[in-house]
């Protein structure tokens, strides 16, 4: 499980770049942040926070 939401971490950064990362440099002048860039940023939370979870799990995980 952890490495299945790594995987879907380095998607959403891939899919943020290639979307919103052309316009990052415009973002101050905006003077808020566009709702592609919220919406990345908590997709990547929620998955860091499941992918530290899951490793901490692994160790107590039981071995079969």
């Amino acid at each position: 499980m952890k490495m299945l939401l790594l995987v879907l971490a380095g998607a959403n950064m891939l899919v943020f770049h290639l979307v919103a990362g052309p316009s990052t440099l415009h973002w101050n002048e905006a003077g808020m942040t566009p709702w592609q860039g919220k919406i990345a940023g908590l997709i990547s939370l929620m998955l860091w926070i499941g992918i530290v979870a899951f490793g901490r799990w692994i160790g107590f995980a039981a071995v079969p």
